[in-house]
């Protein structure tokens, strides 16, 4: 389950970026005022169908588009430092649910709030991301509650490939739903993959519990195999943030930067990619969609296979875990 709640908030994450292509009028050549356009010309000779411009509804310019792709991280980022802590107290089962379902909520509204205006648009994307912000430090937090350390690189694996997995469909598919009559076209992107959200809290909120101790249908051999790693796993007491050390701490400061190129180099990609192969590659909409989801499906291998290789030598104590996260962070840097 938390597999395909990190799959869907990707296919609503990014559903934008492929589908703003098919919203823009002349794939946003609208400029301002007397403006040049941003656009690259087509080769001398071109005649390709591939070639041919997308007429989206709206008016949008370059630094508009810019603006509504990024709003959702404005909305992101306020909430990813509390969203680890609340679900500590109010339990993971609750924050993670009410992340994907409400911005799963506010995708299916997408349409309608940029036919009423792009400042609305915009609001729904920041409002967005403030929903989906608390989902990635809760799913840690989960994860540290319900799997050992030595099961963390081959379950963790499963579940983050939602990321790619996620970007794949969003891209591939929203790209052929974009360039389709289904449901008016781009409006049945924010449609289907906001209503697959929807559906997603049903199962998660009858099946999902905060902690195996407290779930009714778990097996017994599984809830004595976690209990034997309680040293391990995260307990349910709260604990103070030493918030001092933690700023004081090298390891910490040096993690930060990591992060912060990889999500830098992330998210332009999957921003701006369609974009870019619909302005100047002149792809259409369908092979943007495929064209822009490829990295990600490599991605999706490597990163399976990586977690595979990784619990095998843990498995069979060739390395310890703080090797493998030094490892594998130094390896996708």
């Amino acid at each position: 389950m938390m597999f395909l709640g990190i799959t869907q908030i990707y296919m609503t994450r990014v559903c934008l970026s492929i589908a703003i292509v098919a919203m823009v009028s002349s794939n946003g050549t609208a400029a301002n005022n007397n403006s040049s356009t941003k656009i690259c010309p087509y080769p001398a000779g071109w005649n390709d169908t591939l070639g041919e411009a997308q007429q989206g509804e709206f008016d949008w310019d370059q630094t508009t588009q810019g603006l509504i792709l990024s709003s959702f991280f404005y909305g992101y980022v306020g909430t990813n430092f509390v969203g680890g802590r609340a679900a500590e107290y109010l339990g993971g089962r609750l924050v993670f649910g009410l992340g994907v379902v409400l911005s799963s909520l506010l995708t299916v509204v997408s349409p309608l709030c940029a036919y009423v205006s792009k400042e609305l648009f915009i609001a729904n994307r920041v409002l967005q991301g403030l929903a989906q912000g608390v989902t990635f430090p809760t799913i840690h937090m989960m994860m540290a509650t319900w799997v050992p350390p030595r099961d963390r690189a081959r379950i963790g694996t499963v579940v983050f490939s939602g990321v790619m997995i996620g970007t794949v469909v969003a891209m591939s598919g929203g790209g052929w739903l974009s360039n389709s009559e289904f449901l008016g076209g781009w409006p049945s992107v924010f449609y289907i993959f906001g209503g697959l959200g929807v559906l997603w809290g049903v199962p998660w909120f009858l099946l999902v519990h905060d902690r195996p101790e407290h779930h009714p249908r778990i097996s017994q051999a599984e809830r004595s195999y976690i209990m034997r790693h309680q040293s391990t796993v995260k307990r349910e007491e709260k604990i103070d943030i030493p918030w001092l050390d933690i700023l004081k701490s090298v390891p910490f400061w040096t993690l930060m930067v990591a992060a912060l190129g990889y999500n830098y180099g992330f998210y332009t990609l999957l921003t701006e990619l369609p974009t870019y192969l619909s302005n100047i590659q002149h792809l259409d909409m369908a092979s943007s969609g495929f064209m822009s989801a490829l990295p990600y499906l490599v991605m999706m291998v490597a990163t399976i296979l990586w977690g595979q290789l990784m619990h095998l030598l843990l498995s069979t104590d060739k390395v310890s875990v703080l090797v493998v996260r030094k490892l594998s962070t130094a390896v996708c840097k």
